[in-house]
């Protein structure tokens, strides 16, 4: 806007309307207002901003119908919320007062909304018809905050104020807070810049003419390029020069893509419109130009947006980097090959500065590290992850000496790569040196991948280390001869002389030779020559040596030809044997024994192949059957087995052979087996037999051996045996039903009680998977678990009614009875026991004991859930049977708590699955 006063025919006032100007709308009646408001919001629109009416009553509906009225699609602009109406209370008041933080906060909140809708701005307007002659001054402060915050922020603020309500101080304050007020004369708008915009368009102007100054004598060239056109509206004198127009007149309305060369126009035209008027990204670019001479050059050049004479525009900068360019590229060729040379050295380099900052590797490190260059360049060494700290401590030692000029011995770091793979790098470090002076810049370091070798050194070390241990170690003693000299020999060779008496110092120039036997010198001496010849095939021999007081012992060698030092030699391991060979001896003298005692032992030892052909048979066969030796061993199994034992016998063999073939040891042959043989008279004896197996080297089975014993006397023992415990079996039956008479008499249901619960119990107990012997012990102490009750009287137990707390506690005395009437009794199993226990509970709540868990025994478990059952299930005296269902749904309740879940789910299986019912007599018994 042009400094002064300004009348327009219409209502295009705001068509030049600058963000971040502020200003002023003095109206006389309300029409006034409203006419002035369509325009501004219309423009407001029009620019991409966010509108904001702070409406005050009755305005507020009017100002609205007029702009539905008088702007296109405003319905529209309200619904996406770029037009929003909020009401002058909660803009500018607090608590009813004018309060000028909330409202400066309210502008800041808007232009946060602006940004997130993706709006350009803010443009709002204000109607003060409402302020309160009391609040002037905190308005005018307000207003004054409001500019400073408007001409520094993409907003456009209007404050409508009613003509007749301002007196003359209140009309220059308004003059000084705002750029611009807005009235209206002779039916035309004019508007009247306040002398703070006259002033500050003055310093611009002033400002303008420096900047011309600047822009012409400037050495980059400058342009300014219309936006709507492409052309350029002005240039210096640079700029001409750079593309040999005679002066920047000559410039003038020239498309600056005309100076561009055709196939790069395309791209330069839409890199100017996005880097300089679609996103103000002051881009940097470097582009090929044409001079008007047709010479093509290299400029630099970057644009950004701009208003020139109240039009948008961009301002570029151009510098020719022609010579700069072609530089470049030289050194770029240059760099090119010495980064062809840098990269194709094999082992890897470092360039560091002073500071120990890496600053250039090659392509060797980045392979074997893994890393990229952006994660290893520009860190110092002790930042870099590949290094510990002991490699810091390392590489620091170094950088002092090398920087001060010195090269640096070689030194060994580990390192670990980014993928966690552990090397070790062989590393020299040297100064690097400015132009090859003497001036230090930093330091370059030339690194080897010596992992490999390293590992080879450690393997052979290793090995070289293992090989020495197991020589040392050998329980053989190991030497090797060369030319009749002994090269080297082993700690077990030393530990063997000097149990022959000699020491180390008596073996000095002396060979294995010297110390064996006269006897068998010469045999020794023919094979070790053959053996150098390779004529002698390899052999295991025996021989004596003598000791140092001429005691003889034997040793046991083997010796085989190899090179030592490029020439033959003899590698001969030997083992003192002398223990073995008076084993050997002592072997041979116990087989004897051992035969002797075989040929005269009573029982019978026998030897048949795997086919059960007998290989031997002891002269003992004779008493036991009537056959000598001779004639068992051609009469065979055939004879002297009966059918069923022959048969038996083979099946056993079989077995015994099929099991090893498998790689399983027979558990068969753990006991006696028990066969019938026949004399020679014809009758039947009855012997069990041992079985062993005996087999080859290979671990196979070739034979097996036996024992044979007569055992007719232990039958008959054993039969005997039988029969008395047969009796005594009777006798305690007899016993047990003669305690259960005696209950009987006293009180028939708890007869009849008993007999069931032991059905129940037994066919729980048989379900758990109990023993026999249990099953039988339960089955006892079912008969059994109430005799106790013999010693109540018979009104409490046939009593119809209930107990009273007495009669209780004395029906809770009949396990312990029960035990002390069985105690004495010696049964095979704990049956006092298991009667003192049926009415224990699993959490310690039953009776006599209250013990818990698995202190009680577990037959008397099964009895606790089997007398539960019953009697449950069962008629008492003074009620009905509850049924069964009942019964296994308390048993079930209480799992675990009053009764062991196991005993549980095998009662409720035996009901359910095996259809278990009572045989018994239905009796009743509660306790």
């Amino acid at each position: 806007m042009s400094i002064g006063t300004r009348a327009s025919a219409d209502i295009g006032i705001f068509d030049e309307i600058r963000w971040g100007s502020h200003l002023c709308h003095l109206y006389q009646s309300n029409d006034e207002l409203i006419d002035l408001a369509v325009p501004y919001f219309r423009k407001g629109l029009e620019r991409n901003a966010l509108c904001l009416w702070l409406s005050s009553e009755p305005l507020a509906q009017q100002v609205i119908n007029a702009l539905i009225d008088g702007i296109p699609h405003f319905d529209q602009c309200r619904k996406k919320g770029q037009f929003q109406t909020l009401p002058h209370t909660e803009w500018y008041l607090k608590d009813g007062r004018v309060n000028t933080s909330v409202a400066l906060q309210h502008a800041s909140n808007a232009l946060t909304q602006a940004k997130v809708l993706g709006l350009e701005g803010v443009w709002v307007a204000g109607d003060l018809s409402w302020l309160d002659k009391g609040d002037w001054q905190i308005l005018a402060a307000y207003e004054e905050a409001a500019c400073n915050l408007i001409s520094a922020a993409p907003v456009v603020g209007l404050c409508a104020y009613p003509i007749h309500t301002l007196d003359a101080v209140e009309g220059l304050d308004l003059f000084r807070v705002h750029q611009s007020v807005l009235v209206r004369r002779e039916g035309r708008w004019e508007v009247i810049e306040s002398l703070a915009q006259v002033r500050s368009e003055k310093a611009l102007r002033e400002t303008e003419r420096s900047y011309q100054h600047l822009f012409d004598s400037t050495l980059d060239g400058s342009e300014v390029i219309d936006a709507a056109t492409g052309r350029i509206l002005i240039a210096n004198q640079a700029a001409a020069s750079i593309f040999g127009f005679a002066s920047p007149e000559q410039m003038v309305g020239v498309n600056p893509l005309d100076y561009i060369p055709g196939e790069d126009r395309e791209r330069v035209a839409r890199m100017m419109a996005e880097y300089m008027f679609e996103k103000d990204l002051h881009q940097v670019m470097e582009l090929r130009a044409l001079r008007t001479d047709g010479r093509e050059i290299w400029i630099s050049a970057v644009g950004v947006r701009t208003q020139y004479e109240g039009r948008l525009a961009g301002l570029i900068s151009i510098r020719d980097v022609t010579e700069q360019r072609k530089a470049e590229n030289a050194l770029g060729e240059s760099q090119r090959d010495f980064q062809a040379v840098f990269d194709s050295v094999r082992e890897g380099i470092a360039v560091f500065d002073l500071t120990g900052r890496l600053l250039r590797v090659n392509k060797r490190i980045l392979e074997v590290g893994g890393y990229s260059g952006d994660e290893l360049l520009g860190k110092s060494f002790d930042q870099l992850g590949m290094f510990g700290a002991d490699e810091i401590t390392k590489m620091a030692s170094v950088f002092a000496p090398v920087l001060a000029g010195m090269d640096s011995p070689p030194l060994e770091l580990e390192v670990e790569t980014k993928s966690g793979e552990k090397l070790v790098l062989e590393a020299r470090v040297s100064p690097l040196k400015k132009g090859g002076g003497s001036e230090v810049v930093g330091s370059i370091a030339v690194l080897r991948d010596i992992t490999e070798r390293k590992r080879t050194v450690e393997l052979l070390q290793v090995s070289e280390q293992r090989n020495r241990l197991l020589v040392e170690n050998a329980s053989e003693g190991i030497l090797v001869v060369q030319q009749g000299s002994v090269q080297f020999v082993n700690r077990k060779y030393l530990e063997i002389m000097e149990h022959l008496g000699y020491m180390v110092e008596e073996l000095k120039g002396r060979t294995l030779e010297d110390f064996i036997h006269f006897e068998d010198r010469q045999a020794f001496r023919y094979v070790r020559e053959g053996r150098l010849s390779s004529e002698e095939p390899d052999v295991i021999r025996q021989v004596r040596v003598v000791g140092k007081t001429g005691q003889i012992r034997w040793i046991e060698l083997n010796e085989v030809r190899l090179t030592w030092d490029d020439k033959p030699a003899l590698l001969v391991f030997l083992n003192d044997v002398t223990e073995r060979k008076q084993a050997e001896d002592a072997l041979i003298e116990s087989e004897k024994r051992y035969r002797l005692l075989a040929e005269n032992v009573s029982d019978v030892i026998w030897v048949t192949d795997v086919n059960l052909q007998p290989t031997y048979v002891s002269p003992s066969i004779e008493r036991l059957l009537g056959w000598r030796a001779d004639e068992a061993l051609l009469n065979g199994l055939e004879d002297a087995l009966s059918p069923s034992s022959l048969d038996m016998v083979r099946g056993l063999a079989a077995r015994l052979v099929e099991a090893d073939r498998d790689g399983h040891e027979s558990l068969e042959l753990q006991h006696p087996v028990e066969v019938e043989l026949r004399r020679r008279d014809g009758s039947a004896v009855s012997v069990d037999t041992t079985v062993t197996v005996i087999r080859d080297l290979d671990g196979h089975p070739v034979q097996f051996l036996g024992v044979l014993r007569d055992i007719t006397e232990r039958k008959q023992a054993e039969s005997q045996l039988q029969q008395s415990f047969q009796k005594m079996e009777r006798t305690l039956e007899g016993t047990i039903q003669a305690i259960r008479a005696m209950v009987d008499t006293r009180d028939r249901y708890t007869a009849g009680h008993q007999l069931r619960v032991t059905e129940l119990a037994c066919a729980i107990a048989e379900s758990m998977g109990l023993s026999s012997q249990q099953v039988q012990a339960v089955h006892v102490a079912g008969l059994l678990h109430d005799v106790g009750k013999i010693l109540l009287p018979t009104e409490i137990l046939t009593k119809p009614g209930r107990l009273n707390d007495i009669e209780f506690a004395m029906i809770r005395t009949h396990p312990r009875a029960g035990y002390n009437i069985l105690k004495s009794i010696e049964f095979p199993w704990p049956v006092a026991k298991m009667v003192l226990q049926h009415h224990e509970r699993m959490d310690g709540s039953g009776y006599p004991e209250q013990i818990r868990g698995e202190e009680i025994l577990i037959e008397a478990r099964i009895l606790a859930v089997a007398d539960v059952v019953e009697a449950m299930s069962s008629h008492r005296p003074y009620r009905p049977a509850l049924g069964m269902d009942k019964a296994l749904e308390e048993i079930t309740k209480n799992s675990g708590v009053l009764y062991d879940p196991r005993v549980v789910d095998a009662c409720v299986r035996v009901f359910r699955e095996d259809s278990f019912s009572f045989k018994g007599e239905a009796a009743a018994d509660l306790y």
